[in-house]
């Protein structure tokens, strides 16, 4: 999956960094789970981190480790 400008919506002339951040959010979940095992569930995280981030500012200066505890978080785990 990958996240387009016009795809991203309106970020105040910061849409290339929107749309690259949140395909590294993205990425980080397709690392984390295997899209081939369960595809449904990767889609389905994709939706909320959309749901998450597609209007927080904060999407613009994430970091690596902010992203890495947002996909540990959203991953449900067995216990």
């Amino acid at each position: 999956m990958s996240t387009t400008l016009d795809s991203v919506g309106d970020w105040g002339g910061q849409e290339e960094l929107a749309a690259r951040n949140f395909d590294r959010i993205i990425d980080a979940i397709n690392t984390a789970l295997d899209p081939a095992l369960d595809p449904d569930l990767c889609n389905v995280l994709c939706k909320y981190a959309w749901n998450d981030w597609g209007s927080d500012k904060q999407l613009l200066t994430i970091t690596d480790r902010e992203i890495a505890e947002y996909v540990t978080q959203a991953i449900p785990t067995k216990k």
